[in-house]
């Protein structure tokens, strides 16, 4: 029936996908969730604050590489010095706002030769708390780790929205009647890239004013994120794009599709019932299709990957008039020798309704519903 074939899972060989993705969720999401709001959101925020904090004269006292051992060896800029602000004198030991310790001995080595004990050279103190001070601001390679935490709530979310888009399986003892739910509403998809919109644009905003701060006032290093950050700015403009799109969808037509039942048995049919609100007229064309869909995941060294194809299409009701997107009825025929839907770790059987629609210079609709095929012999 299918091109692919299925996977067959050893017990034990590994746990269950939906427990895989539950980790995955509670990890990516709590670790990036408490690392953005904890690091990443302050830090950003102090990032471009501290274009306005006050320079002040300051005179180094100490400054060295710092040496850390571990599973291999990182290095550091330490430099300490004091400086006054209202006759009162502070000492600070921040070169910049990350204190983080990284690989690469001459890059620091060069930083430090410029900051001998005794120089005098300029600091930047924060004006709401003048015991907070830096050597260095404006955008540096460091403030690139600020990313890390939402890249991993951006994958938790992914996550989460792979599992929460599965339709839950219908009790075989209660037909569910009424109106077919598609696979994923509209308002799940404006929800969705309006959140990961937000988020990506958000916090590449900080870097590119940042950067575009520092090019005002003259200093060419401004020009090094501004150029970095255009492949970042280039995919959260796709964002906002699809973002529009699926915000156009809510006001397209809305068709509701209606059976007595989602659930049938291979070689029995039943009536589909179709209504749409708003203006149909917009409509050039639309077709209705029974869908049989096979998804399976393959093992490929340690990576998974998961292959999709639509081992049956039939048309159900279809015309190029937009006045029959109305409302009208069909019947809906599951072949004698279908496969039932089924699902397991690797491999999925899916059943549904695809309604299509052509509609000029708006974005097309194609939205999934989804059948129960029930093995023949078991109450539908």
């Amino acid at each position: 029936m299918a091109a692919m074939k299925p996977i067959t899972r050893k017990p034990g060989s590994k746990p269950s996908a939906k427990g895989v993705a539950g980790c995955v969720l509670v990890v990516f999401m709590g670790l990036g969730g408490v690392g953005t709001a904890v690091w990443t959101i302050p830090t950003a925020y102090r990032a471009s604050d501290s274009r306005s904090w006050r320079e002040t004269p300051c005179v180094i006292l100490a400054s060295k590489v710092g040496s850390h051992s571990g599973k291999s060896t990182t290095y550091s800029i330490d430099v300490t010095y004091r400086y006054s602000v209202d006759g009162r004198e502070y000492t600070s030991d921040a070169y910049d706002l990350i204190p983080v310790s990284s690989s690469g001995y001459g890059g620091k080595k060069e930083v430090v030769d410029r900051y001998p004990p005794g120089t005098r050279t300029i600091c930047y103190v924060d004006p709401a708390d003048p015991s907070r001070a830096i050597l260095q601001r404006g955008f540096s390679a460091k403030l690139l780790l600020l990313l890390i935490p939402p890249v991993f709530v951006l994958i938790g979310g992914w996550v989460f929205w792979v599992v929460t888009r599965q339709v839950p399986t219908v009790n075989p003892t209660k037909p569910a009647g009424g109106p077919l739910r598609p696979e994923i509403s509209r308002k799940a998809k404006v929800v969705g890239f309006l959140v990961i919109s937000l988020f990506w644009n958000g916090i590449v905003a900080v870097f590119l004013i940042t950067g575009i701060g520092d090019v005002t006032r003259g200093r060419s290093s401004g020009w090094f994120p501004v150029l970095f950050m255009i492949p970042f700015v280039l995919i959260g403009l796709g964002m906002l794009f699809m973002l529009g799109r699926s915000v156009l969808t809510l006001l397209l037509p809305r068709p509701v599709l209606s059976m007595d039942s989602n659930q049938l048995h291979p070689g029995q049919s039943k009536d589909l019932e179709w209504r749409t609100s708003g203006d149909v007229r917009r409509v050039s064309s639309f077709k209705i299709l029974l869908v049989g869909r096979e998804k399976a995941t393959y093992r490929r060294g340690k990576n998974n990957s998961t292959a999709q194809e639509d081992f049956h299409t039939s048309t159900i009701a279809g015309s190029e008039r937009g006045d029959d997107f109305k409302g009208g009825h069909a019947r809906v025929v599951i072949p004698g020798d279908a496969m039932h839907t089924f699902k397991s770790d690797n491999n999925e059987i899916l059943w549904g309704v695809r309604l299509q629609a052509e509609i000029p210079a708006a974005p097309d609709l194609d939205e999934f519903y989804l059948l129960d095929i029930r093995p023949k012999g078991t109450v539908a």
